[in-house]
């Protein structure tokens, strides 16, 4: 087994100590995990955040160098928070998945870490009440939210959920442009 010396110095007395150790194992972060079906090379994710930077809701080529510089093999990535429609954005310039363009955009990004070796999940979200249809203001924010906190409609809701099994139908083709990992 390969060791390591040490070298501790007393402070008070100035006594030099040097011993040898047996190598300490990997703390449980860097070890192997299996999540599902799913094997990891170790236990440090990428946690979902938002960006904000996929502008018209598109992810921009420079998402997958973002993703792909975090990537490591047998890693895993969550994305961002990713529209399932255009009535789902809670923030300005968030990606999506319910257009053929945004699709398109991903595949790259998914490629790129997919190269590394790594795995990447897809965040699909809908911001609830504080959707927005335009993500221009926090004005108009306030009043849908205001709004949605007095009226349920359930009609809504249905199309809601539709849209959630629509976005997760439309990632599964985004990453189907790379081996199924």
């Amino acid at each position: 087994k390969p060791t390591c010396q040490s070298h501790i110095t007393h402070s008070a007395t100035g006594t030099s100590i040097h011993r040898s150790m047996e190598s300490t194992p990997a703390p449980p972060l860097l070890t192997p995990h299996k999540m599902g079906q799913f094997d990891l090379s170790h236990r440090v994710v990428l946690a979902p955040l938002t960006r904000q930077r996929s502008y018209g809701n598109v992810p921009q080529p420079h998402a997958g160098v973002y993703y792909a510089q975090r990537a490591t093999k047998g890693g895993l990535l969550i994305a961002e928070a990713t529209g399932v429609s255009d009535t789902a954005q809670g923030y300005k310039d968030a990606p999506g998945v319910w257009t053929k363009e945004q699709i398109d955009a991903w595949k790259p990004v998914v490629d790129a870490v997919h190269a590394k070796g790594a795995l990447f999940f897809c965040q699909i979200w809908h911001a609830g009440r504080v959707s927005n249809y335009s993500n221009d203001s926090a004005t108009s924010c306030l009043v849908l939210v205001v709004r949605s906190i007095f009226c349920v409609d359930c009609s809504k809701i249905c199309r809601v959920t539709a849209e959630w099994a629509g976005a997760d139908i439309e990632h599964r083709q985004a990453g189907e442009s790379s081996d199924e990992r």
